[in-house]
């Protein structure tokens, strides 16, 4: 006994191939927004955070640095009129370098936020 069997376009019309070829339209669209949702919720977070980081380093100009200057030239006059020692000069030399470091770590936040977001924007889903 033998047989042959070949498929009859009378009675199937391909219909799971279409069926399955739409589904996966469908995931393929799915996936697709779902990575626009998640880019767009990174591109929100990294907005955010330049936001934070750019009032943290104008907050800190503001306060720390804008009487750091007046002040060690304060300690300077002090010392050499004698009015506090080599110690209490050096401390608030020490304070002023310190904050200056403060500044720059602040700077560098603030720049890396900026990359942050750049890189969220410059950034296209893969298709």
């Amino acid at each position: 006994y033998g047989g042959v069997s070949i498929p009859m376009p009378f009675f199937d019309q391909n219909q799971g191939a279409i069926e399955r070829a739409e589904h996966e339209r469908t995931a393929a669209h799915r996936e697709e927004e779902a990575v626009l949702a998640e880019l767009g919720a990174q591109r929100t977070a990294a907005r955010r955070a330049l936001a934070l980081r750019r009032a943290a380093l104008a907050e800190f100009d503001e306060r720390v640095l804008a009487g750091l200057a007046s002040a060690v030239d304060m300690a300077r006059v002090a010392y050499t009129g004698g009015e506090i020692q080599i110690f209490e000069l050096l401390d608030a030399v020490r304070t002023a370098r310190t904050m200056t470091l403060e500044r720059v770590t602040l700077e560098r936040a603030y720049q890396d936020a900026i990359a942050d977001l750049l890189e969220t924007t410059l950034v296209a889903p893969t298709r």
